[in-house]
């Protein structure tokens, strides 16, 4: 129940459906997806606005400058490779552990054994000290520990 978009200071938007969404979400680029909506709804200056998000945008987990991790549920997967779909600040960072269906680290798949992962990108390869290539663990039951110091992680999946 809580806003997606927020009227902000503009009181013209303080009032019943001040903001009117528009329906559909559309790609407008391989990395942007647009929504629209008009702003001033029933006011003699009503207009259309650009509501602009990252391709996956809509949620994301959000660590801040204390490093913090969580771990996912077991999960069977197919593919070669972890592609991840984030955003760090300059001195943030993203590592991806992962475990056996129990939770104990698969070798060479291990927080230490990561390249720390920073930048924006909605399909970067996550990458290990030996490459990425995770294949052997394809269609086993696995756990990812991911760790993370001021960025957002909005979706993961693996690819061949």
């Amino acid at each position: 129940m809580e806003a997606f978009v927020r009227p902000g200071p503009d009181s013209e938007n303080w009032h019943e459906r001040g903001i009117y969404m528009e329906r559909g979400i559309l790609n407008t680029s391989p990395v942007e997806m647009s929504l629209y909506g008009m702003e001033h709804w029933r006011m003699p200056d009503v207009r259309i606005r650009r509501y602009a998000l990252r391709t996956d945008g809509f949620v994301s987990i959000h660590a801040g400058a204390r490093e913090g991790s969580f771990v996912t549920k077991p999960f069977i997967f197919t593919g070669d490779v972890l592609r991840l779909n984030y955003a760090t600040s300059a001195t943030g960072r993203l590592r991806v552990e992962i475990q056996d269906g129990g939770g104990i680290s698969v070798a060479g798949r291990s927080i230490d054994d990561c390249i720390d992962t920073y930048g924006d990108t909605i399909d970067g390869i996550h990458h290990w000290k030996d490459g990425p290539d995770v294949k052997a663990l394809s269609g086993t039951p696995v756990k990812l520990r991911i760790t993370m110091k001021d960025a957002d992680l909005y979706a993961f999946r693996f690819t061949s």
